[in-house]
């Protein structure tokens, strides 16, 4: 990875003696201008939204959030999650989709705006490599599940299959706390948590259900631990190579094929999603598990624990800080209106989360119903819940296989419009980096060579070993790097670009300028919060852990170096540029918060953008970050500029705004 990151210096354009050190040729902007190519649009606003829509509905919506939902005081803990989403959540959304929207860069052509820092499209884009290896396991984990609902009997509704082992627990003999354990003629009474078992006699047991055990000794096939792969397991060798097969086949026409994909993953698990609550609805115990769900506790809201996890959670459900959403603003129309999409994208994916969740909690409710157990026994966490808990509530379901199967090809298409997505991110990002070897047909070619090469890589994880790897990359890669490039993207859009600046692109796109409390949001409240995310996270840290298994301080060593490398190009890119700047410190400052040639709207049919500058200070940019009011010169300046180019102050907008 150092290697990587030393040659980030080389790629970066030599001083053509005409501004700042930027390169026109590698820039998406004039390699297409150059071509004569337009990058592809999207049909229409509605298409732009449900991908947006569809990027943010994540897996996390069905077992991530329900869990936290319990665990923090019911429907009480929506107050703060969505409190959080709107001044957390939401100003992330827009910054992205407001400047990737203007200026029709992608994740690292929208670093135009502040060259000093494309470190930042850089980490992005290692961002995107990892993700677009190690989540291809989880999609081949769930295709297993899928394939196996269709059996006569749901493999992990029994003990009498060759994977169990002594101590397993049928998924449908639980009753009130105890359990009759049948293996090798043995009967005997266990207590029950869900995921773990002890026996209660002499011999302290391990004990398991049949839904842990297919999970663990049949699916996973776990290993000892991280040093042992032990052999690979072909059947997720096949799945993973089906699904960069269908990743492959949506993006064989850029954004216009995978808008239509958008349509049918984002709309058709909505349908299923559906299908299965009103089963649920029809069975006793839906109703009791739904008020379990909402019924708020309000004492909880006063636990600082909970307020963390709430902007945790909302912090990470839009999917910010991936590159994914600059991707997919550059190819909508430049009269779009960011404010908009940003706020309904936001709602939808709040009523998303919490209508997963209601649902959740309606199939677990069934469950706890007709096995007799205590539902908040039944909840878990993470891979836990969406592998072994749904899979044995639906067992209390009547045509189980049904409904199994619906669940789990509801969770494939979740998945497959994020992959795509992502995959689609790093394809931008390379079109950035080397325009001309990927145009036209050899852009199909790179499509299936990055698709090859991600299922290559995946390899590793199709082993016994593949559990620990993936536990250990998401430990690392994700958590603490989204973060960090979230704080650093708000940081140098709303201070070092500058909100007056994005206030005027936003006017010169949708005829009004920011609003007062989202300028506040993204330029204050935004920041602090994501920082104090960042530091809490650190003092809550723990070693990472797979059940029993602790990982060696070898792969907590190389997870923080991991964690390290990705962020690395934000440093040394900022610290390449501001050595090879010359001059004093305040011109040093002014190269860095000014914005390369090649930034300029994506539509420059209607205003010579160049000549309508808003020069940079400090305490401009914060007069305006707080009041959203500028310096009397400045917009005198400004009108004056407008004039001459027939334009209404500030900016004359003639087309309608999407």
């Amino acid at each position: 990875m150092s290697d990587s990151s030393t040659e980030l210096g080389d790629m970066l354009p030599e001083t053509n003696g005409k501004g700042p050190e930027v390169g026109a040729d590698s820039s998406e902007e004039s390699s297409s201008a150059d071509s004569g190519d337009r990058k592809p649009q999207f049909s229409g606003p509605c298409s732009f939204l449900v991908s947006l829509v569809g990027y943010s509905m994540g897996t996390s919506d069905f077992w991530r959030f329900p869990y936290l939902v319990f665990r923090n005081g019911g429907g009480a803990f929506l107050i703060p999650f969505l409190l959080f989403m709107m001044i957390c959540g939401l100003p992330m959304m827009f910054l992205e989709v407001t400047t990737a929207q203007f200026s029709g860069k992608g994740p690292m052509g929208v670093w135009d705006l502040a060259p000093f820092f494309r470190g930042i499209g850089y980490t992005l884009f290692v961002i995107n490599i990892v993700n677009s290896i190690y989540y291809n396991v989880l999609r081949a984990w769930i295709l297993e599940y899928f394939v196996r609902s269709f059996r006569s009997e749901l493999p992990w509704a029994s003990c009498n299959n060759d994977w169990n082992r002594d101590g397993c627990i049928p998924a449908t003999k639980i009753v009130n706390d105890t359990v009759a354990v049948g293996v090798a003629g043995e009967h005997t009474t266990v207590n029950y948590n869900m995921t773990s078992y002890t026996h209660s006699d002499d011999n302290n047991r391990t004990m398991m259900t049949s839904a842990e055990q297919f999970w663990q000794y049949e699916v996973l096939q776990l290993s000892p631990g991280l040093g042992h792969m032990d052999g690979m397991l072909w059947n997720f060798v096949l799945y993973v190579f089906i699904w960069r097969f269908l990743v492959t086949l949506c993006m064989l026409k850029s954004i216009k094929s995978i808008e239509k994909v958008m349509y049918v993953t984002v709309f058709l698990p909505l349908v299923l999603m559906l299908a299965i609550w009103i089963r649920a609805l029809m069975l006793e115990g839906s109703v009791m598990g739904m008020l379990y769900y909402l019924t708020p506790t309000f004492d909880r809201i006063t636990d600082v624990k909970v307020w963390v996890e709430a902007a945790m959670m909302a912090a990470y459900t839009l999917g910010p800080g991936w590159g994914t959403i600059p991707m997919i603003a550059s190819h909508n129309s430049f009269r779009g209106n960011t404010v908009r999409y940003s706020v309904v994208s936001t709602v939808l994916d709040f009523f998303s989360a919490v209508f997963n969740g209601l649902i959740c909690f309606a199939v677990l409710g069934v469950m706890a119903h007709d096995s007799g157990l205590d539902l908040e026994k039944t909840v878990t966490s993470g891979l836990s819940l969406g592998f072994t808990v749904y899979p044995t509530a639906f067992t209390y379901f009547p045509l189980g296989q049904l409904w199994s199967a619906l669940f789990f090809i509801n969770l494939i298409f979740v998945g497959l419009d994020s992959q795509v997505l992502s995959t689609e991110t790093l394809m931008s990002c390379l079109e950035y980096l080397v325009p001309r070897w990927l145009r036209g047909k050899r852009r199909l070619c790179a499509v299936v060579v990055i698709n090859i090469i991600a299922f290559i890589l995946t390899l590793p994880f199709c082993t016994r070993g593949g559990m620990y790897i993936f536990q250990w990359l998401d430990w690392y890669a994700a958590a603490w790097t989204i973060l960090f490039v979230c704080l650093t993207e708000c940081v140098v859009i709303t201070w070092v670009y500058g909100l007056p600046r994005l206030s005027r692109d936003v006017e010169l796109m949708t005829g009004s300028p920011i609003p007062a409390i989202l300028r506040c949001n993204a330029s204050v409240v935004a920041p602090i919060l994501i920082l104090v995310l960042i530091v809490v996270s650190f003092s809550r840290y723990s070693p990472p852990t797979y059940g029993s298994y602790t990982y060696p301080p070898w792969a907590e060593a190389l997870g923080w170096a991991l964690a390290l490398a990705i962020i690395s190009p934000i440093v040394i890119c900022f610290v390449f540029r501001f050595g090879r700047s010359r001059g004093s410190c305040g011109k040093r400052v002014e190269d860095m918060t000014t914005p390369a040639p090649e930034w300029k709207p994506n539509d420059t049919s209607k205003v010579s953008y160049g000549d309508v500058h808003i020069p940079w200070t400090f305490t401009s940019t914060l007069i305006f970050n707080i009041t959203g009011r500028q310096r009397k010169h400045y917009d005198n300046a400004q009108n004056q500029e407008a004039s001459k180019h027939e334009l209404s102050p500030l900016y004359k907008t003639d087309q309608p705004i999407a």
